[in-house]
């Protein structure tokens, strides 16, 4: 529940800072999220987002394309926004990015392969159990080791 509401919140800010850059349309948008974090944002996510962020006068629709498509812009309330959280902002932005080098860089791998370990774990057989827990405990210790310690 924390994580989905920190993922929330930092598409939030980067709907608002993607759409001071321009206006976009909802897919887009998701597209940009994607390219910048390494992570996939679903429209499920993102439209209750839009709706909230124009609810509260921060975007509106600039104009409806073709087959329904809304292209968003920020409002003078939204350039305001970021204006007076241009620190959260920034905090948004290098945090994108160290997701995207997380996940880019075997980060959903390991989750993914962790996540699997964890359904099947109680399928297989004790020796795997050990092998695996021994697996996951020494790439546990090299992380911290090398982010405590660097390469020494």
């Amino acid at each position: 529940m924390k994580h989905t509401r920190k993922i929330k919140e930092l598409t939030k800010i980067l709907i608002l800072k993607f759409l001071e850059e321009e206006p976009l349309h909802g897919y887009l948008l998701i597209s940009k999220i994607g390219e910048i974090t390494g992570i996939s944002v679903s429209p499920s996510m993102v439209y209750p987002i839009l709706s909230n962020l124009k609810t509260n006068g921060l975007i509106e629709v600039e104009k409806t394309e073709d087959r329904g498509k809304k292209i968003y812009k920020l409002t003078e309330t939204g350039h305001s926004f970021l204006d007076e959280n241009r620190e959260k902002v920034d905090y948004c932005m290098k945090k994108s990015e160290a997701l995207y080098y997380f996940h880019n860089g075997g980060g959903s791998e390991l989750k993914k392969a962790v996540h699997l370990a964890f359904e099947e774990f109680m399928n297989i057989d004790d020796e795997k159990r050990k092998k695996i827990g021994e697996i996951m405990q020494k790439c546990a210790k090299d992380i911290r080791y090398l982010i405590e310690y660097g390469d020494e």
